[in-house]
């Protein structure tokens, strides 16, 4: 899955296309959105951060991996702190 984080919107598209982005999965408003802290997981190797909206019953896990996990604390400073 790739994630593109623009200034009004959090798109998630398919990554399934041989190293490109696919079709759009779920786009999500900004103003919306709030994250938790990012928090190393699996050994220290990748990074975890949580998306919640307002009205939805569980959050958004977004992992990072090991070849992309020093984007995760930028990726979740982002967003305002849940609550």
């Amino acid at each position: 899955m790739y994630v593109v984080l623009t200034d009004r919107r959090v798109l998630f598209l398919d990554g399934n296309r041989g190293g490109r982005p696919g079709a759009l999965v779920l786009d999500l408003p900004l103003r919306y959105v709030t994250a938790t802290d990012s928090k190393k997981a699996f050994l220290g190797l990748q990074y975890v951060t949580h998306l919640t909206v307002p009205g939805q019953e569980k959050a958004l896990k977004i992992t990072f991996p090991v070849q992309h996990r020093t984007d995760g604390p930028h990726f979740a400073a982002a967003f305002p702190a849940t609550a």
